[in-house]
């Protein structure tokens, strides 16, 4: 607080009650001051007597000297209100899942009734947390200028990367990738902090990278009860028909002689 109060700061930014205790300070100096109050800290059990009066000391600078107080709940906010009359900003974290709407802009807009069966089965497929039926942004917006259907995503780069590692796998890995493009699932664990020299220890480390970058998608898991440790496999597919182009198109390529 004394380091940003001689400091050359125009705002001071406080995170949580307790370090609002010296919130005066750069206040005293002519410095706008905004206090995020992340919750009642001094309420918690953890804190004994003496920790919970200084956070409460805290949050009273806050109330007090503060331009600004952040608030993440509106239970909060309703405590600053009814508690101190004072007027708080309510900012959560994260946001809220989003309303999934059909493709009706493809019918309104421009037309194209009968083609919205088809952009469901080329971009749709993508997940974000519990929220699916995400269509490829990308691909929808090249589609709607050219009116033709195409691999415009999976073409942005040259997926050299994952077609080396399918090419130069086992034959296990062929057989598994072969069971992918008929349409069929499989079912692998999945290491979401995947790094480059796990797939040449662990060829099985391919699916985490496909998973990764939007090649498969996650169908359902299961949680797996096994000796000393729990595992989880993920029933993975082709993310779509557009990944699935992309993937026959690279194999018809290993067999087209160079001309």
């Amino acid at each position: 607080a004394l380091c940003a109060a001689l400091g050359k700061y125009d705002v001071v930014h406080f995170h949580a009650e307790g370090p609002c205790a010296m919130l005066w300070l750069p206040k005293l100096f002519g410095k706008r001051c905004i206090a995020t109050i992340h919750g009642l800290d001094h309420q918690r059990a953890k804190w004994g007597k003496f920790a919970s009066t200084y956070i409460m000391l805290g949050e009273k600078c806050a109330v007090k000297y503060a331009d600004e107080i952040i608030v993440l709940s509106k239970g909060v906010q309703k405590y600053f209100e009814e508690t101190y009359g004072r007027e708080t900003k309510f900012i959560p974290n994260g946001v809220n899942c989003p309303e999934i709407k059909s493709a009706d802009l493809i019918k309104k807009e421009f037309g194209l009734e009968k083609e919205k069966a088809g952009v469901k089965e080329w971009y749709d497929g993508f997940t974000f947390g519990t929220c699916c039926d995400i269509y490829n942004p990308w691909s929808v917006l090249n589609f709607l200028d050219s009116r033709k259907f195409g691999t415009y995503w999976a073409n942005t780069s040259s997926n050299r990367l994952v077609g080396k590692v399918i090419r130069e796998g086992n034959s296990q890995v062929k057989e598994v990738f072969e069971q992918l493009l008929q349409g069929l699932t499989i079912k692998y664990p999945i290491e979401e902090q995947i790094v480059y020299n796990q797939l040449e220890e662990n060829e099985d480390a391919i699916w985490s990278l496909l998973v990764a970058s939007g090649y498969l998608k996650v169908v359902s898991y299961e949680r797996m009860e096994l000796v000393g440790f729990k595992e989880v496999l993920y029933e993975l597919q082709l993310t779509n028909y557009e990944v699935k182009r992309m993937f026959y198109g690279m194999v018809r390529d290993w067999f087209t002689p160079a001309k």
